[in-house]
């Protein structure tokens, strides 16, 4: 039992170094965090911008989701647009991501 602060200690140390390091670690050339245009917290309604239905913008790659669980029943979708127009995202009423 006398170990577990020293285990701890040495794992609260690489994981700290793993975070501070991993966005040093990001690949221009691949785009990522190059170019970033930022959190759209209030994102404005475009009736002229093409509309992409979520999935299928999955699947043709003109956009990139990412989810966010807090917790068993709530979670937060992250979707970023990687064209250069603007996008109008039609969600489905409903869906589950595991």
């Amino acid at each position: 039992m006398r170990r577990f602060p020293q285990v701890f200690a040495a794992f609260a140390a690489v994981m700290s170094t793993c975070l501070l390091t991993s966005p040093l670690q990001a690949d221009p050339a691949k785009g990522e965090r190059s170019g970033s245009r930022g959190v759209i917290t209030r994102p404005s309604y475009d009736p002229s911008a093409e509309r992409v239905e979520l999935f299928d913008g999955m699947k043709s790659g003109a956009i990139e989701t990412k989810v966010i669980a807090n917790g068993p029943e709530h979670g937060s979708l992250l979707i970023s647009n990687t064209t250069d127009k603007p996008l109008t995202v039609d969600m489905p009423q409903s869906f589950v991501a595991v």
